[in-house]
């Protein structure tokens, strides 16, 4: 496997005057890996984040082959509510995730291939489609998309009535922007100031209604009600 270099759009900048400039060209560096219809792994990881590379190479340490599929066109190196985030790598974290790569004995890395369906047989066998219509099967299968985006994989049969209220909770068209203040510089009480902060980010849009809250990530009891089934 060769390396070869990337692009990506997810690129931006944030200028000190507060505006904000998306879609930035920006480029990324990743092993390609050459696969084949139809061949069966032991486990199929869906999403590329630091949690599927280390279950990878923890898999492959045991002797399993493992295929690891994701949707964009990179692995996902963000790091959430962990002490050693304030530690700076100068390679970049995407170095880091490339590392733990490099650490696994028979695992594949398919980008840029968002995954449609998971299909479980009667006879334990996961069948995997994607988007550009390749199948893939394994054993077993795990999953660490993030619950947003869940809704637009097709899981047969049919998820448990819990974990679908999970994937589905405040599911609505539309792009949320959600913003914390600790000092409470921003009186979200007065629709003009929201809308003028607003309009940095999304010129000339217009604001309807405002909600606060006294409480920040997640509601009362919404990560606990849900804990166990995801």
């Amino acid at each position: 496997m060769g390396k070869s270099l990337n692009r990506t759009l997810d690129g931006f900048i944030c200028h000190a005057n507060g505006t904000l400039q998306n879609g930035l060209i920006t480029t990324i560096v990743y092993n390609k890996t050459k696969l084949v219809n139809n061949k069966e792994y032991d486990i199929i990881i869906i999403g590329a984040g630091f949690a599927s590379l280390i279950a990878a190479r923890e898999l492959s340490r045991r002797g399993r082959n493992v295929l690891i599929i994701e949707a964009r066109d990179y692995y996902d190196t963000i790091r959430t509510w962990d002490k050693t985030s304030r530690y700076k790598i100068r390679e970049g974290t995407n170095a880091l995730a490339q590392a733990i790569l490099n650490d696994c004995q028979d695992v594949n890395l398919l980008l840029s291939t968002p995954v449609v369906s998971i299909h479980r047989t009667d006879d334990k066998t996961v069948i995997i489609h994607t988007q550009s219509q390749q199948v893939f099967n394994a054993c077993a299968t795990i999953i660490t998309v993030p619950l947003n985006v869940l809704h637009n994989i097709e899981f047969t049969p049919t998820l448990e009535f819990e974990k679908q209220s999970a994937i589905t909770e405040d599911d609505q068209e539309g792009t949320m922007i959600i913003g914390f203040d600790p000092d409470n510089a921003l009186d979200i009480r007065d629709i003009t100031i929201v809308e003028r902060e607003l309009q940095k980010f999304l010129p000339n849009c217009k604001v309807k209604h405002v909600f606060g809250h006294d409480w920040s990530w997640y509601k009362p009891d919404q990560v606990l009600s849900n804990l166990r089934v995801v």
